[in-house]
């Protein structure tokens, strides 16, 4: 193990975390991520690591161990061994000690190859990547499949803005740290922001999937549902049930007060959400970024839902400027939220669409 005068250092490489399913990606090579850091950071507490470990008892869903090492000016080196609940403290040691990279869970334990890259799913507005567990969990029985929380969204960092550029380049940073290319499926707004990563930094990925969105501008907005949320009064919040309840008072239809609630804290009493930002942002979210003129020549698929008016004939000339080898396809009877209105119909399209032959030039 290393031994280099530094705040705070995570050493994970006696810990094998790549080959387990669910871990979330922040703990993945975090040592090398606070190297860097920590020597920006000689300013703060040189114990303030040790304390967050021995302010609270936890627990391991995974059976790991996690090494934390400690240095600081005065201080003894200290290992301290605890069995912790990743899942749980991952928003906080992202938040506080490490640079911001999106928060990620790997599902399945089949390793990448030329030929078979990972998979990685972008959410659309309001989501996370929980939101695509059970389809990702189906898929990573033939591949391995990478879930991200958006900037904004879930336990990912909070940030001032949400154009497409910069959540490109997000998922850039994913994709380099875990490794290039992968196959890319995003929906709406992640549909959007894997389109201008495809057409910005066409090396990282091999396989394009847009699911229900162009690359165009809208002119509806969603800072209703925004409103709605608002109106939730957490404080009172015992279980998902209630904020459920207030969110159809709010007029939101039924399958969008589930979809919304998962993204409810309620032991937090809070919503994993930056609702200010969205809704400051929403004319960005909505819209396509005019500075966006490349092409990406690599298999794409447009799947849309058969309901929706999201993808229209109209938009497909725009399409075939920047995605040449687009094709079309459609999932008859279901509405933008086709992944979750018709999710093995979802499923099979994803596997043919994964499994046919990337022609090499």
């Amino acid at each position: 193990m290393r031994a280099e005068p530094l705040i705070g250092l995570f050493d994970l490489n006696r810990v094998d975390l790549a080959g387990q399913s669910g871990v979330p990606g922040q703990f993945l090579g975090l040592d090398n991520r606070l190297t860097a850091l920590a020597r920006t950071a000689g300013q703060a507490p040189p114990c303030a690591l040790q304390r967050l470990f021995q302010t609270g008892a936890f627990y391991t869903q995974l059976g790991l161990q996690l090494v934390l090492q400690v240095f600081g000016p005065g201080c003894d080196i200290c290992m301290i061994f605890h069995g912790a609940h990743l899942i749980a403290l991952a928003p906080l040691l992202q938040w506080l000690y490490f640079e911001h990279m999106l928060n990620y869970t790997l599902h399945g334990d089949i390793a990448p190859t030329a030929e078979r890259p990972a998979l990685l799913i972008v959410h659309g507005l309001f989501g996370s990547g929980r939101n695509w567990g059970v389809i990702a969990k189906r898929l990573s029985d033939t591949r391995q499949v990478v879930t991200v929380d958006m900037r904004n969204h879930g336990q990912s960092p909070r940030a001032e803005t949400q154009t497409y550029p910069d959540m490109a380049d997000d998922l850039a940073e994913v994709i380099t740290h875990l490794g290039a290319p992968m196959d890319i499926c995003g929906h709406s707004m992640g549909g959007k922001a894997a389109m201008v990563l495809a057409l910005t930094q066409p090396s990282l990925l091999r396989r394009l999937i847009v699911a229900d969105i162009a690359p165009m501008a809208y002119a509806h907005t969603q800072t209703m549902f925004i409103d709605a949320m608002r109106q939730v009064d957490l404080s009172a919040l015992t279980r998902r049930s209630d904020a459920t309840a207030q969110l159809a008072a709010a007029g939101v239809e039924p399958a969008l007060q589930s979809f919304f609630t998962q993204s409810l804290d309620v032991p937090g009493k809070r919503w994993q959400l930056n609702l200010d930002v969205l809704e400051a942002e929403m004319p960005k979210i909505i819209g396509w970024p005019d500075a966006i003129t490349g092409r990406f020549t690599g298999p794409t698929l447009f799947l849309s839902g058969g309901a929706s008016d999201y993808v229209r004939g109209a938009h497909r000339p725009v399409i075939k400027t920047h995605f040449p080898a687009a094709r079309f396809a459609s999932l008859p009877g279901a509405g933008h939220w086709l992944h979750a209105e018709k999710p093995r119909d979802f499923e099979a399209t994803l596997r043919v669409t994964l499994d046919t032959p990337v022609a090499h030039s």
